[in-house]
């Protein structure tokens, strides 16, 4: 049975994706200090914002995760601090090579009463720096490489654990290297800034947004190809050289089509973000963003939504606006030109709403993880990506001819992206699940989630699970064979980590591996 869900039920996706941010008040930086006879000083400063405290490296069992700093391998170099601490990490992912924890010297932190743990805890305040001096080993060039995991708090809350690569490149113990450390030797330290992977830099800042725009970009491709979508690109191509006087007409009107379309999508979250912006001012904006993105309400809300969209496109309801919406923006769409084509563009909007109600929602809650103008700029992607084959079909008509006719495989696009939305919204319990220590899905439990999820998935491909709305196959077809092998793969490459194998290539989706209870 079709349900009805009403405008209002999307205004208040849209207020609420739109205000999802996870602030990072800990700024991280690397250097070096090269010192004679082939030793120098690794530094890893962090600066933190008011109100919020880094924890030590040391810090006891039942609190908080510790700043822990993690390197490759030790090949090529050794660490000169007398009664270092180093601690093996067996590392899966590469074959059963090794990584090493290691106890850095640090400045002396603060040491108090927590509320967030009650208990008494080390941490730091404003500024901190840990420090390691080493010795190169090594003849050739070596590159130096790990990562280190932190946690941060403020009075009242924690965000979840975090992790920042680094990386040290040195020329070895060879006539370069005594080249590099002679001037060391007369008195003048040559320190050398090392690149960091911390996003709030401005060069990783632009590579975030431009990860955010090519990701809605996809989500604009793939809602094309939704049963609700795909079947309406001939027709309304049609319409609009049909209906205009001749090609040229039919060809502005498909062009203000497609730049309604963007409008439609892009204006209503590009009004409720600036209203918020300008109105609250940044710090109180930001304020906002912060316990959306931190406290347990919102997150879990999310985590519903997602499961409530994973719902839909599995097939056991669907998403539909009132039938008097649709009628009412559809007999105005036959007045005809620029007039006209806004209101075409508004029922479609409306009419494919079931299938591009979740991806929208979907593109504006991760697109809101990063800074508050990124929402805006996800959804210009999104909705320019979606309206683009519109206008190209309009100015090249004999593409029609070309595309693949609608079938039962739409249906099976809904079917798939229902199970990236389950997976998807898992991160949203699991931030809150962090944040608040209840331990209901620790990393284990996620990996168990994602690997039962995707193996369904890759079932589905290979013809053995059957939704409502789908259709009947004769036999297996050799692309559903290959996206079968594909998810199975993804599958096996899950499994280790039930066993404490890092995964790195998820660490941004999967819980830490303090949280592992294998």
């Amino acid at each position: 049975m079709k349900k009805k869900l009403y405008l209002i039920v999307l205004a208040l996706l849209i207020v609420n994706a739109g205000f999802s941010q996870i602030e990072e008040p800990v700024k991280w930086s690397y250097s070096k200090k090269e010192l004679k006879n082939n030793e120098a000083e690794l530094v890893f400063s962090a600066t933190i914002e008011d109100g919020w405290h880094l924890y030590s490296q040391d810090i006891g069992d039942n609190g908080p995760i510790p700043t822990a700093f993690v390197f490759d391998n030790l090949d090529g170099f050794e660490f000169l601090d007398k009664n270092i601490k180093i601690t093996k990490v067996e590392d899966f992912e590469n074959e059963g090579d090794s990584l090493f924890q290691v106890l850095l010297n640090e400045t002396k932190p603060i040491e108090e009463f927590d509320p967030n743990f009650n208990m008494t805890l080390k941490f730091y305040s404003h500024e901190a720096e840990f420090k390691t001096k080493i010795k190169i080993t090594f003849p050739n060039p070596i590159t130096i490489k790990g990562y280190l995991e932190f946690m941060c708090c403020d009075d009242e809350k924690c965000l979840p654990p975090d992790e920042r690569d680094f990386e040290f490149s040195f020329p070895g113990t060879g006539e370069e290297a005594a080249v590099a450390t002679d001037q060391p030797a007369k008195g003048t330290s040559n320190q050398v800034e090392v690149t960091s992977n911390d996003e709030n830099l401005s060069f990783n800042a632009n590579k975030s947004m431009w990860d955010i725009i090519i990701e809605a970009i996809i989500w604009g491709f793939v809602a094309l190809l939704t049963p609700c979508v795909f079947p309406m690109i001939p027709m309304t191509i049609t319409f609009f050289l049909k209906g205009g006087q001749n090609r040229r007409q039919g060809r502005i009107q498909a062009s203000a089509y497609g730049i309604s379309i963007v409008l439609l999508y892009t204006i209503p979250i590009a009004i409720i973000i600036l209203i918020t912006y300008f109105v609250g001012g940044k710090t109180v904006t930001t304020d906002i963003f912060n316990w959306l993105s931190t406290h347990w309400l919102p997150n879990v809300f999310f985590f519903l939504i997602f499961m409530f969209f994973a719902a839909s496109f599995l097939g056991m309801f669907e998403i539909i606006l009132p039938s008097w919406m649709v009628s009412k923006a559809d007999s105005k769409a036959d007045k005809g030109g620029i007039i006209g084509a806004f209101f075409m563009a508004l029922t479609l909007v409306l009419v494919s709403f079931s299938c591009t109600g979740p991806l929208v929602g979907t593109v504006l809650v991760k697109s809101a993880q990063g800074a508050v103008f990124e929402p805006i700029f996800a959804m210009l992607a999104f909705s320019v990506a979606f309206a683009l084959p519109f206008t190209l079909f309009a100015f090249f008509p004999g593409w029609l001819k070309q595309m693949p006719k609608s079938g039962g495989w739409l249906n099976s696009v809904k079917v798939v992206l229902g199970f990236v939305e389950i997976a998807l919204g898992l991160k949203f319990l699991s931030i809150a699940d962090q944040t608040y220590h209840w331990g209901i899905l620790d990393r284990d439990i996620y990996l168990a989630i994602w690997i039962v999820t995707f193996f369904l998935l890759g079932m589905y491909f290979l013809g053995k699970i059957k939704f409502a709305n789908d259709s009947d196959y004769p036999y297996l077809s050799v692309p559903r064979l290959g996206l079968a092998i594909i998810t199975f793969t993804f599958v096996v490459y899950l499994i280790p980590g039930m066993f404490g194998a890092p995964l790195k290539a998820l660490a941004g989706y999967l819980p830490p591996q303090q949280t592992h209870d294998f």
